[in-house]
Order: C-alpha cells, then sequence, then structure tokens
C-alpha cells in the first residue's frame, strides 16, 4: 500500500544521502495475521525501514487486538487512456488501532494527553518528521499529527487513499498538505461545503 511504498522510497533516498547516515526511517502500521504481513515485513526490512514499533508484530508496542488480514492497496492503469485507479482493502491497517481510538476518544474531549499516550512519544521521540497517509483510520492520523505538533515535529500529510473530509483542526496540525491534482480539488470541494 501507499504507506508502505512510501517508507521503502524515503528509505532509498536516506541511503543515499552520506550526510544521513544516523537516520533512520520508521514506518508505523498493523500488519495481519496472514502469510502477506511476513512478506511485507521482509520487503521493509530489506529496505532498512524500522518497523519494530509496528502492530502485528511479536511484542509490538502498537498491537491489533484481532486478527485481520493484511491491507492492501491495488493501483491500476488504463492502457488505453493512461487513468489511473486505485482500490484499498484496509485489512488490519484499518481495523487494528483500537489502543488508539481509545486514547483519540480521551484525547479529543479533553484536549489533554495522558499517561496511555506514552508509547506514542516513544514513537516520536527522534523523529525529524511525520509524513501520514489516509489508508488509516482518520482519528489516527488526528492523534499522530496534535500529538507531533506539540512537539514541533513538521506533519506532511499525504490526500491520497481514502477519499472522505479532513477537518480544519486536523490541516491545522500538518505543516504541508500532499495532494495531486484530483485530491486538491476534493479537498477544496470539502471546504466549500465545510
Amino acid at each position: 500500500g501507499k504507506g508502505c511504498t512510501q517508507a521503502v522510497a524515503a528509505a532509498k533516498l536516506l541511503l543515499k544521502n552520506p550526510h544521513e547516515e544516523n537516520s533512520v526511517v520508521a514506518f508505523v502500521g498493523q500488519f495481519g495475521s496472514d502469510a502477506v504481513a511476513s512478506s511485507l515485513q521482509n520487503v521493509l526490512n530489506e529496505a532498512q525501514v524500522d518497523i519494530s514499533k509496528c502492530g502485528g508484530l511479536k511484542g509490538a508496542q502498537v498491537s491489533s487486538e484481532e486478527s485481520f488480514p493484511t491491507g492492501r492497496g491495488y493501483v491500476f492503469l488504463s492502457r488505453a487512456t493512461g487513468q489511473v485507479s486505485a482500490v484499498v482493502s484496509g485489512g488490519s491497517n484499518h481495523y487494528g488501532w483500537k489502543t488508539v481510538e481509545q486514547t483519540w476518544e480521551n484525547y479529543k474531549d479533553s484536549k489533554t494527553l495522558g499517561e496511555s499516550i506514552g508509547w506514542m512519544d516513544r514513537i516520536l521521540q527522534d523523529c525529524s518528521c511525520l509524513l501520514l497517509q489516509r489508508e488509516v483510520p482518520e482519528f489516527v492520523n488526528r492523534l499522530f499529527a496534535s500529538l507531533a505538533n506539540s512537539q514541533n515535529i513538521p506533519v506532511l500529510q499525504d490526500i491520497g487513499g481514502s477519499d472522505r473530509p479532513m477537518s480544519a483542526s486536523h490541516m491545522a496540525c500538518c505543516t504541508y498538505l500532499i495532494p495531486n491534482e484530483t485530491e486538491l480539488k476534493r479537498l477544496l470541494l470539502f471546504f466549500c461545503y465545510d
């Protein structure tokens, strides 16, 4: 899917930069309980992406409470028109965030982060920037963006993925919004009706 592809691309770019020899690209997601999870973990490990904070790994800090297949993204290209379309099968990356959802429910009402946020602080501890994509539930992005923003960590929000509205409060936490032309039009329409 989009997040895995972006993590591998970022790691490849980082490895080519000799001035960033101590830097690491980390990926946070939810692996499923199927054979695809092992394949994705191998691809990310081979690309030198840190996956230690992903759910679905034995002993992971973010754990999936239930068993789901690994999420996948499929991209289709029309030979005749060159148009691209995509289908997302969310699986574990959509449904495996119960702990984050409970933390978000507490946070959005009180606007304070409690003890349960400690593992998220550890994820962002050495983070120089945070890239979010929309193939996870919106509350995941909103909570991570809020926390990163409060720590002055630049937040890059890829608009692609799920076709859903984005709140003004979430966008206020983002340093950069990264849409393609179609996503930008869609985002502007949400503003017109918000």
